[in-house]
């Protein structure tokens, strides 16, 4: 009987301290989901404390309800360049640090603020962004539009409409639309307290700007084709499975491998966003459940594993970092562009990017010119066609509208509109943040929101059809 009691008493001891450990995991959680956003929002976007509580922090990610449970205090560092989050007087706190021109990190967990020093960073200053330049349309291609198209008012009504709190969507709160038309940006219109040069997170829109840095990688002949295996360091010895899995299994969410979604692997996909983990690392032990290609399953690692990729076929931490910015983002004028990376110096380009409204207008101008800015071809012939194909993996009903990092989704009109019904391809990302480009219209179409994430969401594919009823029903415009 004693040694009974000793073993129940061992077990509930071991209980105790399993869930001590995880509350604090929990807490350590909680507060770098504070800390990451304090940081970004502060550091690249410029806004307030009490603007970044009332909208970012307000809700979870995920609308777990142990993660809205408390709220901790920020401490900015303005000098350091730092938002600290401390969550238990007996342990360090929480730490977020900002390089230039590419972002925040989480620090390792217990690292001193001196520790941003250690970070990461670009090998050069990038271009000068947007800020103080009103005319951002002519750096490129783009062109200014003189005077309104006649379609101007029926335009007008349905961005305004967008504005609105319940006309998309109950909880929606719309932060910008821009709308490009023929090479003229023809309506660009902004929430009170934002504006064009305001940076806010893009959420899972980064997805497809990871399918653009591939692209790139592959016509640059970093990266093989998408045929060939996916380049995991991990995944090297023989009796590896995953090694089967190609960039295009990662491409399409359809590698097989275990995501946060499953139940039996709970929230851990969560620690790479806000727990200061190596994502690359986390990412690559994942293991397999299904063939890859055989089944669809949304999952952000699958992304970080293509950057895991390109960062191996390049061999040069340096080079890997540089790489976004210098063949990407600054090629095409996106200088408000962020795209942060983890204490490692991995790119966390499945959700966490930083970009205006504007930009990311630029980024849709892209891929409606079939990959080409200007004179210069920046994607490979084909890709933006490979992008907009639909997987072939089976998994839920959103599996047939999902193409390589990049969603579809089928448009009809009524027999009124005389319109020909389209598939779009079009980004989307947490809180609302969309960009549509329209081949058959030759239009580029970008709403970016502060959603309340409990409410039903925005209704994007409502919104792309109205926007190009009413640019169609009368696409002269007045030169």
């Amino acid at each position: 009987m004693r040694f009974l009691m000793l073993l129940l008493f061992a077990a509930m001891g071991a209980a105790i301290y399993f869930l001590s450990t995880l509350t604090v995991l929990y807490d350590i959680d909680r507060a770098g989901y504070r800390a990451i956003f304090a940081c970004s929002s502060t550091f690249i976007s410029g806004r307030s404390l009490e603007q970044i509580e009332a909208f970012e922090l307000t809700e979870s990610a995920f609308d777990l309800p142990i993660r809205v449970s408390k709220t901790f205090p920020i401490a900015i560092d303005r000098e350091m360049r730092t938002a600290s989050v401390p969550f238990d007087p007996s342990r360090p706190p929480v730490r977020a640090g900002f390089r230039e021109g590419i972002g925040c990190s989480l620090l390792p967990y217990g690292a001193p603020k001196s520790a941003v020093a250690k970070l990461p960073r670009l090998s050069k200053a990038r271009p000068a962004s947007d800020k103080g330049n009103d005319h951002w349309h002519d750096r490129g291609p783009l062109q200014a539009i003189p005077i309104e198209p006649d379609y101007a008012d029926a335009l007008a009504s349905v961005v305004n409409g967008a504005f609105e709190r319940d006309a998309y969507g109950e909880g929606v709160r719309t932060v910008g639309v821009v709308v490009i038309h023929r090479d003229h940006v023809v309506k660009e219109q902004y929430r009170d307290g934002f504006g064009p040069r305001i940076q806010y997170r893009t959420w899972s829109t980064a997805k497809s700007l990871t399918n653009a840095v591939i692209g790139v990688a592959i016509k640059d002949g970093v990266l093989p084709g998408v045929d060939s295996p996916a380049l995991i360091p991990h995944w090297q010895t023989p009796a590896d499975s995953r090694r089967t899995i190609s960039l295009e299994n990662l491409l399409h969410m359809a590698s097989g491998l275990r995501t946060y979604y499953n139940e039996e692997s709970g929230s851990r996909s969560f620690a790479a966003y806000w727990m200061g983990v190596d994502s690359a690392a986390d990412a690559a032990s994942l293991e397999s459940l299904h063939p890859a290609g055989s089944v669809w399953h949304y999952s952000n690692y699958d992304t970080l594993l293509l950057l895991l990729s390109l960062k191996t076929a390049l061999g040069d931490d340096q080079a890997y970092l540089d790489f976004p910015y210098e063949r990407l983002f600054d090629r095409i004028g996106m200088h408000d562009t962020f795209a942060e990376t983890d204490s490692a110096g991995n790119y966390l380009m499945s959700s966490q990017v930083y970009t205006t409204a504007r930009d990311l207008a630029r980024f849709g101008y892209l891929y409606l010119q079939d990959g080409i800015w200007g004179s210069e071809r920046i994607l490979p012939e084909g890709w933006v066609d490979y992008s907009c194909t639909a997987t072939t993996a089976k998994g839920d009903k959103r599996s047939v509208m999902y193409g390589a990092q990049w969603w579809l989704a089928d448009i009809q009109f009524d027999a009124s509109a005389g319109l020909k019904d389209l598939r779009l391809c079009y980004t989307s990302g947490a809180r609302g943040q969309h960009m549509a480009f329209v081949p058959e219209h030759d239009l580029v179409i970008v709403r970016t929101g502060i959603d309340n994430m409990l409410g039903d969401g925005f209704s994007e594919r409502q919104f792309f059809q109205d926007v190009i009823r009413a640019v169609a029903g009368n696409t002269s415009i007045a030169r």
